[in-house]
């Protein structure tokens, strides 16, 4: 039984306490590390390369409609990506059609950080805001006598932002079908389908991703997705352009149809 005057941990257990406490320390910092969320440097090439990574099995940053993440992510890329890049090429396009929309995506736009793959730190900084409203001081100056210089700068201001809401399109009623396309056997060409699919060009009409689903006995179907416009395009119009191709083509079911 030790005396009263020894203490009661010998060694390097006195210190035991402050060394966990420093490894817990050490531990939690690189779980925040972990948890880092990113693509990179898009603006550089193996930033883009990530975001195809990222998009090999994705149409959409989140989800499975465009929405404010797309466009953060879109407005850091800036520019096409090279065609190598095919997947991160195909998304960069599908989004550029929802220009004139972007504002009325769902979602909130949050930092680059936010998005992508884990493990991926972002370093080409957060999205850059809307600036077209930003820049207009709706409220004036905070001083109680208004000069009548400052009051009809307020009163110009107030007048080109509401000019500015009132020119603003209206939104375009669109939707996210995915096709189902089944070739008359296992000898189809699948690869010739698919390009025949994506041959049929029209207004109001983008093509998404697509693969092939095993349907038994060696035979697989085109499983595709496209967006459009519903006053321009249709699923009865679909339909007849993709059964035209009656050498590959023995018939297409819509197997989900959402309404953006």
């Amino acid at each position: 039984m030790p005396r009263r005057d020894q203490p009661l941990y010998k060694g390097s257990a006195r210190v035991a306490g402050p060394l966990c406490a420093a490894a817990g320390l050490r531990c939690g910092l690189a779980l925040c590390a972990a948890a880092a969320m990113g693509f990179g440097d898009l603006k550089s090439a193996a930033g883009l390369r990530v975001l195809n990574d990222f998009l090999a099995d994705k149409s959409y940053i989140e989800g499975y409609v465009p929405s404010q993440a797309d466009i953060a992510v879109f407005e850091a890329v800036g520019a096409p990506p090279p065609a190598e890049l095919f997947h991160a090429l195909r998304w960069y396009n599908h989004i550029k059609s929802y220009e004139k929309q972007k504002a009325s995506l769902p979602g909130i736009k949050k930092a680059l950080g936010k998005y992508g793959p884990a493990d991926v730190e972002d370093t080409t900084g957060a999205a850059t805001d809307s600036k077209d409203d930003d820049d207009i001081d709706l409220f004036g100056s905070d001083d109680e006598e208004e000069s009548e210089e400052a009051k009809k700068l307020r009163e110009e201001r107030l007048a080109q932002y509401e000019s500015k809401k009132s020119k603003k399109p209206a939104v375009v009623a669109k939707s996210s079908i995915l096709l189902d396309v089944k070739p008359w056997d296992d000898e189809t060409d699948m690869a010739k389908l698919e390009e025949c699919v994506r041959s049929i060009q029209a207004d109001g009409l983008v093509w998404g991703s697509s693969k092939l689903v095993p349907v038994g006995y060696g035979i697989k179907k085109l499983q595709i997705q496209c967006v459009v416009e519903d006053d321009k395009v249709g699923t009865d119009m679909l339909e007849e352009r993709i059964t035209a191709f009656e050498d590959y083509v023995q018939s297409m079911d819509v197997a989900a149809f959402n309404k953006i």
